[in-house]
């Protein structure tokens, strides 16, 4: 079995941060998605190339996943029942602008100038913060000034 066996390999030396900035589990700080975070990063960087439709929806998806982890959650609505909870800004075309990754307890972060509105209100907040750019940007170009700031 060469291709499981590359496989390994691979898995084995791909880093995508460094494990010396890594802040243990209980310390202030502690992200659980911390070794794929610059990687998300890039592709938000990447995807906020894309020219925004004029509808756009947030949709919850599901990565389905058969590893352990514990940002993993169970769904029992959908096909795939263990996975990877992601909520993403796509539109009609099906093209995605802007995702963001559950993380269980540390996506329940409110920030301060917002109130509680339970965890995945707060997330589609944050994802309709780029539509609010967008929304800028055409009005100010069609009227010359600026409607939100």
């Amino acid at each position: 079995m060469t291709c499981k066996n590359r496989w390994e390999e691979i898995k084995r030396f791909i880093h995508f941060n460094n494990n010396e900035n890594y802040m243990p589990q209980g310390t202030v700080g502690h992200d659980k998605l911390f070794k794929i975070s610059p990687l998300l990063r890039n592709l938000q960087d990447r995807l906020s190339l894309i020219s925004m439709e004029e509808n756009v929806a947030v949709d919850e998806q599901i990565i389905p996943t058969k590893s352990t982890s514990t940002i993993k959650q169970y769904n029992p609505k959908e096909p795939h029942k263990w996975g990877y909870k992601v909520l993403v800004l796509s539109g009609i075309s099906g093209s995605s602008y802007e995702f963001y990754v559950f993380a269980g307890s540390q996506s329940n972060t409110v920030p301060a100038d917002a109130s509680d509105l339970g965890t995945n209100s707060i997330v589609v907040v944050k994802l309709a913060q780029r539509i609010l750019k967008h929304v800028t940007i055409n009005l100010s170009l069609t009227t010359g000034l600026p409607v939100f700031r």
